[in-house]
């Protein structure tokens, strides 16, 4: 999906999913999460993260 400035998006659960800036100027990317309390926020899935 790409995205134009001030764009909002839903996204449902359990989907993977990936971020980039394609463009020439930087960008802020905000990611909200609506959870139970005590529940993880994210998980990473990328082999070798962190590190």
């Amino acid at each position: 999906m790409v995205a134009p400035a001030g764009t909002c998006y839903h996204m449902p659960p359990n989907t993977l999913m990936t971020a980039a800036n394609l463009g020439t100027e930087d960008a802020v990317l905000v990611d909200n999460f609506n959870l139970p309390l005590g529940a993880p926020t994210i998980t990473i899935r990328e082999p070798g993260w962190p590190g």
